[in-house]
């Protein structure tokens, strides 16, 4: 199983196009965590952590660190949309893989766009 493994991650490795994205992936999730770490400020208050279009209020209030999870997701997203791409490229569905990954570079760009809103809805209250 372990050399199945390797000759997997090494197939895949080979291909210039996949590895520019992950890296371009691992880059743009690195850049978003450091936008949003620098973002979050602390406060002894509670501040508006989430948005939702259901139910009475649209914002809801939350402790400060509760922001982080913003930081988090984008980690797991990066990580499992990676792994389901490897998984991809062993399938021979190489422009299946392709595509999650570029779509990884776009919902990154979401998830950055949406967390520094919040965040920013955040230092005001």
């Amino acid at each position: 199983m372990k050399q199945i493994t390797k000759a997997y991650v090494r197939k895949t490795l080979k291909d210039t196009w996949w590895v520019s994205l992950a890296i371009a992936n691992i880059v743009m999730t690195v850049i978003a965590v450091l936008i949003i770490a620098v973002s979050i400020q602390p406060k002894e208050t509670q501040v508006f952590t989430h948005y939702s279009a259901f139910g009475i209020t649209g914002l809801y209030k939350g402790y400060w660190y509760s922001l982080w999870n913003y930081a988090i997701l984008a980690v797991v997203i990066l990580v499992t949309h990676v792994i389901m791409s490897i998984k991809l490229r062993q399938m021979d569905r190489r422009d299946l893989s392709l595509a999650l990954l570029w779509g990884t570079l776009g919902v990154t760009v979401l998830l950055l766009i949406f967390a520094r809103e919040i965040i920013s809805i955040a230092a005001l209250g």
